[in-house]
This record gives structure tokens, sequence and C-alpha cells, in this order.
């Protein structure tokens, strides 16, 4: 079955069959969009999505993923020129786009050269890229570790996403040159009738705190959430309470539509 699906997954590479859908990061005070997070799809040629739990860890344990990566990292930063460049003037100055890195793609040697040239022909400043990475990059060995802290010292921001579900251990913290810390959506979903999940998210936010990090809660679905991550001090937050993930064009449209909102609410 995995051999089958990895020649399917190569010919979808193809095909150009796998592509970034785009997901609002909110200020949670604001209720302003801040950024987005690009995440992977594979869509079919008669246009039917395959769920990602039936391909993302196939794909990541593949050496598929080191070119699937490097397209989706092109894209990403083809379309954030695009958005930049149409709403000039409509965005936030910090606006930015997060896409998912794997641990495999950071150990490779070639990967901080082809991030920069992308970057630098797009004109993209750095620090409105945010690479987001998981506690398994730790399991990649000390150059995966070396090129994380290199695309810092670049101007790359770096998130660490699903904290607390994997390999967790605050060495990693340390170790990581981290910018933002990611409330896996599990925490979130729970916290409304869970003591201890909740008593896990103002850990972290505490937590966040004391190491200078900012802090992004995933999957908010009700405005209960909303408002009690808000009152416990999360700034920002995503999730298909604002909006599900979204093909570019969609993405650009509502950020078109929330520009022109913000115009209405001035007047």
């Amino acid at each position: 079955d995995r051999i089958n699906l990895e020649n399917k997954m190569a010919i979808a590479i193809e095909n150009n069959e796998f592509v970034p859908h785009y997901q609002p990061i909110m200020d949670l005070t604001t209720q302003r969009i801040a950024g987005c997070e690009a995440l992977l799809r594979w869509q079919s040629a008669d246009g039917k999505l395959c769920h990602p739990g039936v391909f993302i860890d196939a794909l990541e344990q593949s050496p598929l993923i080191l070119e699937v990566g490097q397209r989706i990292i092109e894209k990403c930063v083809t379309d954030l020129c695009k958005i930049r460049d149409s709403l000039a003037g409509g965005l936030e100055e910090s606006f930015f786009a997060s896409v998912n890195v794997s641990g495999r793609q950071f150990a490779d040697p070639q990967f901080i050269g082809r991030l920069e040239t992308v970057r630098s022909q797009a004109g993209i400043p750095a620090k409105h890229i945010k690479l987001e990475v998981t506690e398994r990059i730790m399991t990649e060995g000390p150059l995966a570790i070396s090129t994380l802290q290199i695309c810092r010292a670049l101007g790359y921001k770096i998130a660490i996403d699903d904290f607390g579900t994997g390999f967790s251990s605050l060495q990693y913290l340390a170790a990581m040159p981290l910018h933002d810390l990611k409330i896996d959506r599990s925490f979130i979903t729970q916290m409304m009738a869970s003591d201890k999940a909740l008593s896990i998210v103002k850990t972290l936010i505490h937590l966040a705190k004391l190491l200078n990090l900012n802090l992004i809660a995933e999957g908010i679905e009700t405005r209960e959430q909303l408002l009690l991550l808000r009152n416990l001090g999360v700034k920002m937050g995503q999730g298909y309470l604002f909006a599900k993930p979204m093909p570019y064009s969609e993405f650009l449209s509502l950020l078109r539509d929330s520009e022109q909102d913000e115009v209405r609410r001035a007047a």
C-alpha cells in the first residue's frame, strides 16, 4: 500500500497536483487578518481533494517531500508577492505567510540556497516568511538544527507547530531559535470541557511569555473559545470560526473583502 501510494504521489508531482491552500491567521484583538498559513493539499485532475491524513505522513517519510516541499515554498512566496502587490496599502505592514517545512528539508544541504533564491527573486523580506516546524526536526540531526539557526539569522521567523503532541521536551524550546509557539488544536478543542486541557493551555501561555515567544492558537471553532483565549492573553489564532483553508484566488478575495470592510468601518 505504501509503495502504491508513493507511485501515485510521484505521478501527482509530475501533474502539479500538490498545491497550497491558505488559511488566515487572525489578530484576535482587532479581528484583522495578520497573515496566513499555506497548507498542503493534493488536488487530482478531476478536482477532488485527497484528505491530508491519507498522504502527509507517507510523503514526509519519502524523498518526494524534498521536491514537493520546494514547490510549495515557491508557490507560497510567489502568491505572497502577488498579494502584497494587489493589496499595497491595504495590508498590515507585518503581514506574513507561514509554510510548513519538514525536518528532512532542513537536513537538505541545498535548502537554504533554494529558499533564498526564491525569496530574493520575489523581493519579499525574510521577516514576512514564517517557517513552521514540528519537534520531529530534533531527530534529523545537527545539520537540520544548524540550518534552522541560519534561517533565523537571515531573518526568517520560526514557529514550532503541534507543540505538546509529539516528542515534547522543554530542551527543544531552549535549543531551537523560535519566534512563535502554536497551541495544537487538540488542546483548544478540549479546553472548554476539560480542566486538564485548559490547564495545559494556560501553562503554554505562561511558558511562551517567559520565553518571549508569540502564541498562535490553532483550531478555533467557536466564539466561546475565541473569547476565552483572548481573555487569557492569546493574541493570534486560526480556525474554522474565521475561515477554512482555501485556494489562492479565494484567499485573495477574502483579503479584498476584509480591506473593504475596514474602509467602511473607518468611514
